[in-house]
């Protein structure tokens, strides 16, 4: 299924292949994983439909190149239970088509994750494939 904006020009051309895995006990949110690059580095993100920002792995945010000095912004975010300080910056992020062109977009993302200062325990370790290259 394409979609086309009001103009009749297509919004994304290309198909790509992801990988669905449900909620496991304990769990209430189900997970999809799909190929994207951010800043030209390839990785496979989980999909959060609902999330105001992209949240990168500490790791990942050094393999591109975050620098504080281009910082827009803090803010405190409660993840998974924990509240997350980061940093917001701006970056460019390809969705990874398989088939087609892939889709291009820019946006803004809290990189580099730290506990909150209230907070005492530990921070979660991504999931493995959250920060795995390909």
């Amino acid at each position: 299924m394409v979609l086309f904006f009001k103009d009749g020009k297509a919004f994304a051309t290309g198909a790509a292949r992801y990988q669905y895995i449900p909620a496991t006990e304990g769990e209430s949110t189900n997970r999809i994983f799909l190929k994207v690059e951010i800043a030209g580095y390839p990785i496979e993100a989980i999909v959060d439909t609902g999330a105001p920002y992209v949240i990168l792995a500490p790791g990942v945010a050094r393999a591109i190149g975050f620098d504080p000095a281009y910082v827009l912004g803090r803010e405190t975010m409660l993840i998974r239970g924990m509240r997350l300080d980061g940093s917001i910056i701006r970056f460019n992020m390809k969705l990874l088509a398989d088939v087609g062109q892939h889709l291009e977009l820019q946006g803004h993302t809290r990189a580099t994750p730290e506990p909150h200062p209230s907070h005492t325990r530990a921070t979660p370790e991504p999931h493995p494939s959250h920060t795995r290259d390909y």
